[in-house]
């Protein structure tokens, strides 16, 4: 399953544009809000104990473009997906200054191939990817 994330989404606390997405990990479902603190009015109310991972659907200026296939090229110890590994860009931060790679550096979110049917979206380093065809 890949999403696609069609914005201005809004948030369903307050209406606001909503940049931030919480997968249900049992029904796929996203939720939709602006901030942590809409999702905790909305979560207060839910009485069921579900699992949600959180990501953001925007595209940082001079990332790989969201809807874009990625391949995994480096694997580090305690890794989800290994080297070859491929999946869609959803969301992207950055740039921002990672001090262990010693330069300005994008994170993105991904939603891994080898996972069908359960979208579960994933946060890489972009020393990790390949953008596919490049």
């Amino acid at each position: 399953m890949v999403s696609k994330i069609e914005d201005p989404l809004r948030c369903e606390n307050c209406g606001a544009k909503a940049g931030m997405h919480a997968r249900n990990l049992k029904s796929g479902v996203d939720r939709h809000f602006c901030s942590p603190a809409c999702f905790d009015k909305i979560e207060s109310q839910n009485t069921s104990d579900e699992t949600h991972a959180f990501y953001q659907s925007g595209q940082a200026p001079g990332a790989i473009p969201n809807g874009n296939r990625v391949r995994k090229v480096v694997c580090e110890s305690g890794d989800g997906h290994p080297i070859g590994s491929t999946g869609v860009v959803i969301g992207s931060v950055g740039p921002g200054y990672v001090p262990q790679l010693g330069r300005e550096a994008y994170g993105y979110w991904i939603e891994w191939d080898e996972n069908p049917g359960k979208g579960i979206p994933c946060f890489v380093g972009d020393h990790k990817i390949v953008q596919e065809g490049k």
